[in-house]
């Protein structure tokens, strides 16, 4: 099992737990105390993967660079520019915390 199946494991495994403490046919929700603070389950699902550091992966465009040519530039070399600028940024993802306006990871 690879790193990331682990952590989409445990993570399932967390979304469980939370959604049987908040189901009334479980023991263990007698008093329906959320695990996480949230007012419903959906709520404390939404904080216990904020808890974990899960992001929203955006669609945003890469971040421009600003490079200065000091000499005329052929066709080639400008696609050669913009083939290692597009290498460069290959694993870019651009992500937003899951709640707006929390750093995620603590």
């Amino acid at each position: 099992m690879t790193t990331r199946e682990k952590i989409r494991e445990k993570i399932r495994e967390g979304i469980d737990k939370v959604i049987q403490h908040w189901s009334p046919l479980s023991s263990v929700s007698a008093n329906w105390a959320p695990l996480y603070g949230g007012a419903s389950v959906g709520q404390d699902v939404q904080l216990y993967l904020h808890s974990q550091g899960v992001v929203i992966k955006v669609d945003r465009e890469l971040p421009t660079v600003a490079y200065t040519i000091t000499a005329a530039v052929t066709l080639d070399e400008s696609m050669v520019i913009e083939k290692a600028y597009r290498k460069a940024y290959a694993g870019y993802a651009a992500v937003e915390p899951l709640i707006y306006g929390q750093i995620t990871g603590k």
